[in-house]
């Protein structure tokens, strides 16, 4: 109690005069006060990590999570998150390895003839377009790409994006292509899936 009254009053008076007062030693009070439990200082930061980790699904590892806190205008390094990681034990959730499909043959839907025949000279006088799907990937998944491309230019025509794989992504590059391409006439299109229309 005497340690704790010095505490209480050294802000209006001497440290010395008080523990005279008190007959405490200057000492003894200084061993208190470090023996007193002090705030942490990474308590908001702590209140910041387990929200930022708790919106991302328990996905973020600690280059992200330091991203998130620094953009909260906390200036953490990668060391201070990971030792704060470790004592509220948090972990990266590791995602299963992934590789998107273009390409599903095994399907039951017509399929037109193959009229290109791997025909790509580009002095073919018939206008023909391939098309062809690609993924990408991006920092929230994957992104679909769909192309339709001249072969007598080697020029891209039309494209199509999604997050998704619809079954009309090809189709709307197909379309985007002939809208930019009006005026074409008894052009050939071979899609990435094999069939292939003759557009009138």
């Amino acid at each position: 109690m005497r340690y704790a009254f010095v505490a209480a009053e050294r802000t209006q008076y001497p440290v010395r005069m008080l523990c005279r007062v008190m007959e405490v030693s200057t000492s003894g009070f200084y061993d208190y006060t470090h023996r007193q439990p002090r705030p942490d200082p990474d308590a908001q930061i702590r209140i910041e990590l387990r929200s930022v980790y708790a919106a991302s699904r328990h996905t973020y590892g600690r280059p992200r999570l330091v991203a998130a806190l620094r953009q909260k205008s906390y200036a953490v390094g990668h060391k201070r998150v990971s030792r704060l990681m470790q004592e509220e034990g948090i972990h990266c959730k590791s995602k299963r390895w992934f590789r998107p499909r273009t390409t599903d043959r095994n399907h039951y839907l017509p399929v037109a003839n193959n009229v290109v025949a791997r025909q790509f000279a580009i002095d073919n006088p018939t206008p023909t377009w391939v098309s062809d799907i690609t993924y990408l990937p991006t920092r929230e998944g994957w992104l679909y790409l769909a192309v339709v491309l001249s072969i007598q230019t080697r020029q891209i025509l039309g494209y199509s994006l999604s997050d998704r794989m619809p079954d009309g992504l090809v189709e709307s590059a197909f379309l985007n292509a002939w809208s930019a391409c009006s005026g074409t006439s008894g052009a050939v299109f071979h899609s990435d899936q094999g069939p292939s229309v003759r557009k009138q």
